[in-house]
């Protein structure tokens, strides 16, 4: 389970994504109003700025969860989950950002969209209502060196629900279907990428 994160900046404005394996992320909890994305967002643009050096805001920020069915529950749909947890992935992904705009360097930026039936489009479980359709585009942004070309970091939105492993059934956590396509890019690709 990981929490990973794009940064990119043309000098004056900028921009960070994390994707963070869990289920049930929301703006906040009940538990405190230090923990969720509301307060992950406003802490990482604060710490991503002084570590950038370009002035964000939590609007400059997007977090998002894989919603993998093999990793644990972030809303306490199985009884409420620990604040010591809760607390433990805002400092993840506070860190991710961070430390992607801290290791940030001048880089090509490029763009694709893929419209892929045979992935994204499957319904191999009940994510989808009769009448709808499920949505093929995968979108791609990727990061070169910009002397070398060399590869930075891929940030990869894929429609899919990560249900493909029954994590209770098994009892393991995993970052399932995402969790397999990232390690793939790494071996891949190399540099960090970040798949949600």
């Amino acid at each position: 389970l990981q929490v990973r994160a794009v940064y990119v900046s043309n000098g004056q404005t900028a921009v960070a994504f994390a994707v963070i394996d869990a289920q049930g992320y929301f703006s906040g909890y009940q538990e405190g109003t230090d923990l969720g994305a509301t307060a992950d967002r406003i802490d990482a643009a604060r710490r991503a700025s002084a570590a950038g050096g370009v002035p964000m805001s939590e609007a400059d920020v997007i977090v998002g969860a894989t919603h993998t069915h093999a990793g644990p529950t972030l809303e306490g749909i199985w009884g409420p989950t620990p604040v010591a947890y809760l607390k433990l992935v805002h400092d993840k992904v506070v860190a991710a950002i961070e430390a992607a705009a801290r290791a940030a360097r001048p880089a090509h930026l490029q763009f694709a969209t893929l419209d892929d039936h045979d992935i994204a489009a499957v319904n191999i479980n009940q994510d989808n209502y009769e009448g709808w359709i499920n949505d093929p585009q995968l979108s791609i942004l990727r990061a070169v060196g910009a002397k070398d070309g060399a590869p930075i970091g891929t940030f990869a939105n894929v429609p899919t629900h990560g249900a493909h492993i029954c994590g209770q059934c098994e009892g393991i956590l995993s970052a399932d279907y995402f969790g397999a396509v990232r390690a793939e890019l790494d071996r891949r690709l190399g540099g960090v990428n970040v798949v949600g």
